[in-house]
């Protein structure tokens, strides 16, 4: 949902979606507000907390000046087995540690591997949900993770996700603290619960999943925490870098409350946005659940893929890394957050992919992927609605705010991000509910190295009998002309580089049958590649990793922009 004239479809009643379930066997439910009404004059939002730290022996654990908090004693580094030892120390005013019992259901399979969603009904504050106080952790490090859980024990299960979802720790019988639900723009600040994070666990995707315990005949939900374990050197042992797109899933991330009252338990930049003046626009924090999972949704099913909502690690990021782990191929991974923080992360390696739906961009993140590009490095966007909205990090970089008040944030205002992507959603368009018309790209310039191998000859279509179909959900464009051949060329008045190739195109025909929902200026999706030092190649359209298992062809371009940008040399 990217312009405001088109803000309005999300004010109707949406079915709420919910978490993701690991593995296939275990129950999820959405993080969704308390069901307590908000008191009258909680019209104003109160300044956070100034956060201090509190020395607990064996342990220095973040403490907020709250003083029904306490704080749980860090978790002792994962032994070489999967299951680790109970605590021996609880929190003084928490209740006495757990045993697991045989109410819990074992801990899944990684054989079992698929991630799911349940819709559920956003009417009360889970039984358990949490986020990390930051979305990735160096190995060595502590993870802090902030969970409150009605329960009065839980266990903690962590898995890495590779072809499969790969257990890698478990921590029974943690003592179980609750706080409520804030409005969505607010530092929860939730009970801490840190964890040693082993040297040798491999920069990946890993997923902490909370599981309550149970007495006989209770029933369990379970919700799921996202974070990322950077490298522990840059580059040493992969040259591609994965960036997950946190600014989005947060952008679109629905859990907190809202200053509506008439719709008080949902907000994110689309639901009732909550406004702020420093700076100005709208604001989320980063410290509630649901960045990537174990947050509510907001947005429509995906006819194509009920088992995972949009706008999700499980929708966008784990098909593409199942992908990439199966071919073989090496990657480390960081979050955009990391890249606005750092972007010399980028130095030591010769790829970067971006995945899904990247949309919210920070002018720091930018800057540090375009030098990137000027020193010879490249970039493959399996992507769409790439770097639409600009935001700014605040609060000690735990929000964003982004204004979207008359497209005030739209990058193409100051500076196109064609300039960057070779394409825009200007020239493009979207399909957010229902079916979409089926439409893959018509190929130009067949004998380019990107279709190496494909068979394909110019004027043939591809990924149009695909499931979905490869254009769509949402997809971006070059303003262009065409030859007295039929041969689309930029014509480079939108920002694209003049030397952007255009390999394929794709029209969101205005009479098709379902409509499109949003067709904008040419509404062409346009896949493409550039060279300015590095190489820059555009997929532009956000389900490609959603094809890529099972579409050949799909299968192959990807393959050939991954084994050609990820060597420099």
């Amino acid at each position: 949902m990217k312009l405001v004239s088109r803000r309005q479809f999300l004010t109707i009643t949406l079915g709420v979606v919910g978490t993701a379930i690991l593995d296939g066997c275990m129950d999820s439910a959405s993080v969704a507000p308390p069901t307590e009404s908000i008191p009258p004059t909680r019209t104003a939002l109160p300044a956070p907390a100034t956060a201090s730290v509190t020395e607990v022996p064996g342990v220095t654990a973040i403490h907020w000046p709250d003083p029904t908090e306490t704080v749980t004693p860090e978790l002792p580094p994962p032994a070489a087995t999967a299951t680790l030892p109970p605590l021996t120390a609880t929190p003084t005013d928490a209740p006495p540690e757990a045993t697991p019992t045989s109410t819990h259901p074992p801990a899944s399979s990684p054989t079992d591997a698929d991630v799911r969603a349940t819709p559920t009904a956003m009417t009360a504050q889970p039984l358990i949900s949490g986020y990390p106080a930051r979305p990735s952790v160096q190995p060595g490090d502590t993870l802090r993770l902030h969970i409150s859980t009605k329960a009065p024990s839980f266990r903690l299960v962590i898995y890495r996700q590779t072809t499969t979802l790969e257990q890698m720790a478990e921590f029974p019988g943690l003592p179980g603290q609750f706080q409520p639900v804030l409005h969505a723009s607010e530092d929860f600040r939730w009970p801490v619960y840190p964890v040693s994070i082993p040297t040798d666990w491999p920069s990946g995707a890993y997923i902490a999943q909370c599981v309550p315990d149970v007495s006989a005949g209770g029933t369990s939900e379970t919700s799921e925490i996202l974070f990322v374990v950077l490298p522990a050197e840059s580059g040493q042992h992969a040259r591609i870098l994965y960036k997950l797109a946190l600014a989005t899933y947060q952008a679109y991330n629905c859990t907190g409350d809202s200053l509506k009252e008439a719709d008080p338990r949902r907000a994110s930049l689309y639901v009732n946005p909550i406004r702020t003046t420093h700076p100005t626009g709208s604001k989320v924090s980063l410290h509630r659940p649901g960045g990537g999972l174990g947050g509510a949704s907001c947005e429509p099913d995906d006819f194509y893929d009920r088992t995972s909502p949009r706008q999700t690690f499980a929708h966008w990021d784990v098909p593409m890394i199942r992908w990439l782990v199966t071919e073989g191929y090496r990657a480390d991974y960081c979050t955009d957050l990391d890249l606005h923080e750092n972007p010399a992360l980028l130095n030591n390696y010769d790829l970067l992919l971006s995945v899904g739906h990247d949309e919210y961009w920070s002018a720091e993140q930018r800057n540090g992927v375009e030098t990137f590009i000027e020193r010879g490095g490249n970039v493959a966007f399996f992507s769409g609605n790439i770097c639409w909205w600009r935001i700014q990090y605040v609060d000690n970089n735990t929000a964003i705010v982004c204004n979207k008040a008359d497209n005030a944030d739209n990058w193409f205002h100051t500076q196109p991000e064609n300039t960057l992507t070779g394409v825009s959603y200007r020239n493009g368009g979207g399909k957010w509910f229902g079916t979409r018309t089926p439409l893959g790209y018509t190929v130009q310039y067949p004998d380019h190295w990107v279709y190496a191998g494909t068979g394909l000859q110019a004027g043939e279509v591809f990924g149009q009998q695909s499931t979905p179909p490869l254009i769509g959900y949402e997809c971006d464009g070059a303003r262009h002309t065409r030859t007295a051949q039929g041969i689309a060329t930029p014509t480079g008045t939108d920002g694209t580089p003049m030397d952007f190739v255009i390999l394929g195109t794709a029209y969101l025909d205005p009479d098709a049958v379902p409509a499109w929902d949003e067709r904008v200026g040419q509404a062409t999706a346009t896949m493409g590649i550039y060279t300015h030092k590095g190489t820059v190649f555009t997929a532009a359209t956000t389900d490609w990793p959603k094809v890529l298992a099972t579409d050949p062809t799909v299968a192959i371009i990807t393959r050939n922009v991954i084994n050609r940008l990820s060597n420099r040399s």
